[in-house]
């Protein structure tokens, strides 16, 4: 939407005016729509003003605001004196009715208007208030590039062709507070030190927690060690679904870490734990740095381990009430859904006990294993 330059100290063809015969009420006496042969100028006072016989001229109705054509009696002649105020006026004028017939609202004058509704089109040059279901749909079908790739945000990071997976990011079983943050990051687009020092050069760069980097995103979300203790406890995870032992074994990349991207063909059956456990460990992180900076709260490993499973047990708790919502009365519909969420979340005792439709979860996180 874009806001419409007007010039308000004339009144050009095709422009309304209203002649306001009492100074105390707030809607005009009739009003009427400028031509090149009735072009009055606007007068904060009452003054003289001549009407030509059989211009249209419009009473405003009582509670529709919709404007009303005033009918001239057959035998007058001549033109009509009127005396009041002129103001500019707004009218909109919408399209009703499957014949699409005009219809003319009266807004309010000029000066009067906090919001002028004309002044304002939709990215299509509609008019503000035209709007339709139809062009709404049509607005919204058609696709905004960014500006700036994500790529180009992380430069010397990412190739050029990279893409993000967004429906990765937008999982339904994620909350869209926990998605919106993961896009944050994917865009650069947290207050991290690195950035507030730019802003504003008297903020400390270093790293709230280790004090030892410039806490960049990279550094925020991957390589600090205190957020490296959470990644070491997301993949100690994903080892024990797949049944392999403590380790020691290599630490993931970060833009598997941070992007998901390049997960090993044998935790490929854990993609959607991998996807919820990379979420929550950004997200625990940063809520890490904020309780120190702006709490005096220092969390330990073992707390930050903790709150990181019993995000994703909530995940999981989630995951089988829908399962057992959407299922509803229908058996066959619940016993598939529940079948999917054995699967995706029963598989491994770490997780938790299921049976007969229940879960009893597991809220003890797994031993951490050894990384190099």
């Amino acid at each position: 939407m874009r806001l419409l330059n007007r010039q308000h100290h004339r009144l050009p063809p095709g422009e309304w005016i209203g002649l306001f015969t009492d100074p105390t009420s707030c809607l005009p006496s009739w009003v009427a729509k400028t031509d090149f042969g009735f072009q009055p100028f606007p007068f904060p006072r009452a003054q003289p003003i001549t009407v030509l016989n059989r211009t249209p001229l419009y009473n405003i109705g009582a509670t529709s605001q919709q404007l009303l054509r005033r009918e001239w009696p057959d035998d007058l002649e001549g033109d009509t004196d009127y005396v009041g105020a002129v103001q500019h006026v707004r009218v909109v004028t919408l399209l009703r009715g499957p014949h699409k017939d005009p219809c003319h609202l009266y807004v309010d004058f000029l000066t009067g208007l906090n919001f002028d509704p004309a002044r304002w089109l939709w990215r299509d040059q509609t008019p503000l208030l035209a709007y339709t279901a139809k062009q709404g749909r049509t607005l919204l079908r058609a696709t905004r590039q960014l500006s700036t790739p994500i790529a180009a945000k992380w430069p010397g990071l990412l190739p050029q062709t990279f893409k993000a997976e967004w429906q990765d990011v937008w999982r339904p079983v994620r909350p869209q507070k926990d998605a919106a943050f993961l896009w944050s990051i994917y865009h650069k687009a947290v207050a991290v030190n690195s950035w507030r020092h730019q802003i504003d050069p008297g903020i400390d760069p270093i790293c709230s927690l280790c004090q030892r980097e410039e806490e960049t995103l990279l550094h925020r979300f991957h390589s600090c060690q205190a957020t490296l203790a959470l990644w070491n406890q997301a993949q100690s995870a994903i080892h024990l679904f797949a049944a392999e032992p403590l380790g020691p074994h290599p630490r993931f990349p970060w833009f598997l870490c941070i992007f998901g991207k390049g997960l090993p063909r044998r935790y490929r059956p854990f993609t959607h734990l991998w996807s919820l456990l990379r979420g929550t460990v950004m997200w625990t992180a940063w809520l890490r740095r904020n309780a120190l900076v702006f709490q005096d709260a220092w969390w330990s490993t073992d707390h930050s381990n903790q709150r990181l499973w019993e995000c994703l047990i909530d995940y999981g708790r989630r995951a089988l009430l829908k399962a057992h919502h959407t299922g509803g009365s229908q058996p066959q519909q619940r016993a598939r859904l529940l079948q999917k969420f054995e699967e995706q979340w029963a598989f491994s005792p770490a997780l938790g006990d299921f049976s007969n439709g229940s879960m009893k979860w597991n809220l003890l996180p797994p031993r951490v294993g050894f990384f190099i």
